[in-house]
């Protein structure tokens, strides 16, 4: 079944207290496997990640973001984990370690199907700290 994902990301960085605003929307595809909705959409210039493909593994309470292409990584977020994660960039690779404070997701049964918030602190190597605050919405298309 074919949907629209829009996410919208906001990073604070730690250190400096600068913050960058993305917003980001797709179509999608959501297919449903033992109680586990995969949402797959291709990433764009938008994000940096033109070329990739991403999949939202949506479980009960947790979330998988998988990015397969030339930035393939998976990040997995579950309200109170701390996880890690190497990170492909066109800068080598990164040692990404990820703490999920707040997870919220809400299913509906009509035109909307997903509203997810993901609030997480997230480390690369002292590269950089800071938090990073998801708005995910996952609709239906009309």
């Amino acid at each position: 079944m074919n949907v629209t994902v829009k996410i919208n990301t906001l990073q604070i960085d730690l250190t400096s207290n600068k913050k960058d605003n993305i917003d980001f929307e797709s179509l999608a595809s959501i297919k449903s496997v033992k109680n586990i909705d995969l949402i797959k959409y291709e990433e764009s210039e938008i994000t940096g990640l033109k070329g990739n493909t991403t999949v939202l593994k949506i479980e009960k309470d947790s979330v998988t973001m998988i990015r397969y292409g030339k930035n393939s990584g998976t990040m997995y977020f579950k309200e109170g984990i701390s996880s890690k994660t190497l990170y492909n960039t066109d800068y080598g690779n990164f040692e990404l370690e990820i703490f999920t404070k707040k997870l919220n997701i809400e299913k509906y049964t009509d035109d909307l199907l997903y509203k997810i918030n993901i609030e997480y602190d997230i480390n690369i190597k002292d590269l950089f700290n800071g938090l990073n605050i998801l708005d995910i919405t996952v609709k239906n298309i009309k």
